[in-house]
């Protein structure tokens, strides 16, 4: 069920119109850490419930508020700071979902994006739980195009907040104006929910935040599959480590480098076995330490 609704979840956001909000170039209130109370009334009268500043409704929600009260609250047992949004799944709500509609400003085309989850409950279809959905929209005078899209998977992931990442594939060479993020949650069980924490882009090596005249480490290609090539300039010759971290800083791969030139060096790097996600790569040597984050498809 959740398959069928998250397709059409990305067929309508892509061709809706939205307005925009929040601050330019960031994900607004990204930790959960601001809150509003907001009224409603259902089928029992009048209701309230707590929504995260600077987000609104999902459209599936937005629907199930003229009922009832929507499933969507705040979580006092969050990664870091106070507060941690809460999707829950009830019999009468069966799920909930919540977006967010920013401005970019200018020169910002984020590679990815990445947040922290938890979950509670035992499910029996362990495809089927909370999603988090990133559109890179364009407005060509006329209408507004999506031109990028991705989506991370908020797999089990009881008792403890785990990371998640997408990578943005982008359609053409367009700069986006506008960003959209959906978090959805429709499991199959009810009486469970999904906590979200620590919302942010990534951006890789020569993208906004981040120069290339941060490393002069270069990878090919980026984003990776099975394999990779990794060009770099050392200032002595002599020995040096390559080290593989995830995205959490969790070391998940070290290679020795028994060779280094000074001067121009190249190395092939095996990606194979790395899950989907970002990583960074660092090359330690006598003299110098130099890292760049790529992703893995």
């Amino acid at each position: 069920m959740k398959k069928l609704f998250t397709f059409l979840t990305a067929l309508f956001l892509a061709s809706a119109t939205f307005a925009q909000q929040g601050p330019t170039g960031s994900i607004p209130n990204a930790g959960f850490e601001n809150w509003q109370t907001k009224t409603g009334f259902g089928m029992t009268g009048p209701y309230t419930y707590d929504m995260p500043r600077d987000w609104k409704l999902g459209f599936a929600s937005e629907y199930i508020s003229l009922f009832m009260k929507p499933s969507i609250g705040k979580a006092p047992n969050s990664l870091a700071g106070t507060f941690a949004l809460k999707l829950s799944s009830t019999p009468d709500t069966i799920g909930a979902d919540l977006e967010a509609t920013f401005p970019l400003g200018p020169n910002n085309r984020p590679d990815g994006f990445t947040g922290q989850f938890q979950t509670s409950g035992v499910v029996t279809d362990m495809d089927d739980y909370g999603q988090a959905l990133v559109f890179m929209t364009k407005w060509n005078g006329t209408k507004r195009d999506t031109i990028g899209f991705g989506m991370g998977e908020l797999s089990s992931s009881p008792g403890a907040f785990s990371p998640f990442s997408t990578p943005i594939q982008y359609m053409n060479s367009s700069m986006p104006d506008t960003a959209i993020i959906y978090l959805l949650y429709f499991p199959d069980e009810a009486n469970t929910h999904v906590l979200v924490d620590n919302l942010s882009f990534i951006y890789l090596l020569g993208t906004k935040k981040e120069t290339a005249s941060a490393s002069q480490l270069k990878l090919f290609p980026n984003p990776v599959t099975e394999k990779a090539t990794l060009t770099f300039n050392a200032q002595k010759a002599g020995k040096g480590t390559l080290i593989i971290r995830d995205m959490v800083g969790k070391e998940v791969k070290k290679l020795p480098v028994a060779d280094v030139n000074a001067g121009a060096n190249t190395i092939p790097v095996q990606t194979a076995d790395l899950k989907k996600g970002i990583y960074t790569i660092t090359l330690q040597t006598e003299k110098e330490t130099q890292t760049l984050r790529f992703l893995k498809q």
